[in-house]
């Protein structure tokens, strides 16, 4: 599950400056990216999905076409992929970020 969140998280991933390239900064992507996937996972509306986003990331900045594209991501390159993301942390090792994340159907 790990590579395949990271893999799904790119667009938001790729946003990142070098010097945001730590595992805080990966953690808060990864975060929104996990509430999208979960939610495209239960088969909620973009709707849902908007405001699961605003009760579990209070404070955070949400851009709707990023959330409408990472909907789309999720139904074009992972509908098969039904996992739900139970559980994910981050961290560095050397000069990489690293992403643990748990998964149950």
């Amino acid at each position: 599950m790990s590579e395949t969140l990271v893999d799904f998280a790119q667009p938001l991933l790729s946003r990142l400056a070098a010097e945001q390239m730590t595992a805080e900064h990966w953690y808060a992507e990864l975060a929104v990216a996990i509430v999208v996937w979960n939610g495209v996972v239960a088969e909620d509306s973009r709707q849902a999905i908007m405001s699961e986003l605003a009760q579990c990331l209070p404070g955070r900045v949400v851009v709707p076409w990023m959330i409408d594209e990472l909907i789309e991501r999720k139904r074009v390159k992972f509908d098969d992929d039904k996992r739900h993301v139970i559980g994910f942390r981050t961290y560095e090792r050397g000069d990489r970020v690293h992403v643990t994340a748990l998964s149950a159907r």
